[in-house]
């Protein structure tokens, strides 16, 4: 009797064994169909939202460059505004011929503007600012965009010490200083870039007779400077000054987030030194871009060739 009662144990057991693998496989089986139905559905998701931020990139490449056409051709704040209103109508229209074959909306409206100025020093003279020779700020408590500046490789100081012609950037908590001098040979321009903790990293530049240094987009004579990509992380807004600007010449813009007038008074004079022209620093725009599975609208913000754009 002990034996048929053991017998019958053993064979509740074994079928408890089967049935709970059953169950164990039916959930593995029911898991991967809905993991695969998951990345299918994932997958039409990303491929509509690959297409709404793809006409995100349209837009902004195309309004920036209506900005800076506006900037470059219209002299006075109205007439820089006016001109980008009528060109982001004819934009929206020209990208939405993309869309023609599609079920896509597309709509780039309400542009509201940041005006600003830009400060250049268009030919080739020592980087010295209103009051002389001294160190100076170019501007004070701003955002910049598309500064660049060129510097005649025989003006330069050799070799760097304090006496080097230098740009610097002052956050309020951390300055990142930019030398700019020549080797000692004479044969190449050194960019030395100074963080707030005293490190450096210099990049040289041999071709030419002149280096370009394009803060914006951290390149030295068209090539990456790695140690200008600090610039990325410079907290807004920030103060940008020249030392010992005799002891280089060149050219150099840059468009700023204040008005022509709130930089000071020796801008808004007519032979303002260094001269500052009216200019659009940025426009932001409402996009919306709709289809029948997708709803996408945001607030664009378009400043070419901003730090933290």
């Amino acid at each position: 009797m002990a034996d048929v009662a053991r017998d019958r144990a053993q064979l509740f057991l074994i079928g408890a064994l089967s049935l709970a693998i059953t169950f164990v496989v039916l959930a593995l089986v029911l898991n991967s169909a809905i993991y695969t139905e998951n990345l299918a559905t994932r997958g039409a998701d990303q491929t509509g939202a690959t297409d709404a931020l793809s006409r995100q990139h349209d837009v902004r490449t195309a309004v920036g460059s209506v900005v800076d056409r506006a900037n470059d051709q219209q002299a006075t704040y109205d007439d820089q505004e006016s001109a980008i209103g009528a060109a982001i109508v004819d934009t929206e229209v020209l990208l939405r011929q993309y869309e023609v074959r599609s079920t896509a909306l597309l709509r780039v409206e309400n542009p509201v503007y940041t005006r600003g100025a830009r400060i250049q020093q268009t030919v080739d003279s020592p980087f010295d600012g209103p009051s002389g020779s001294g160190d100076w700020t170019v501007a004070s408590g701003v955002q910049t965009r598309q500064f660049s500046l060129t510097a005649t490789r025989a003006s330069l100081e050799d070799e760097a010490d304090d006496d080097a012609f230098r740009v610097r950037f002052d956050d309020g908590t951390d300055v990142w200083t930019v030398r700019i001098f020549r080797n000692e040979p004479g044969t190449a321009t050194v960019v030395r870039v100074t963080d707030p903790s005293g490190a450096t990293v210099e990049c040289l530049d041999d071709s030419g007779s002149e280096t370009t240094v394009v803060f914006s987009t951290a390149t030295v004579g068209g090539g990456y400077c790695r140690g200008l990509a600090f610039l990325d992380e410079l907290g807004t807004p920030y103060d940008v000054r020249f030392g010992n600007p005799t002891e280089g010449s060149g050219t150099y813009s840059l468009l700023v987030d204040k008005t022509v007038s709130g930089l000071g008074a020796s801008y808004s004079a007519p032979d303002g030194d260094p001269p500052a022209s009216e200019a659009i620093y940025a426009v932001t725009v409402d996009l919306t871009y709709r289809t029948p599975d997708l709803t996408y609208e945001t607030e664009l913000r378009v400043a070419p060739g901003e730090f933290h754009a």
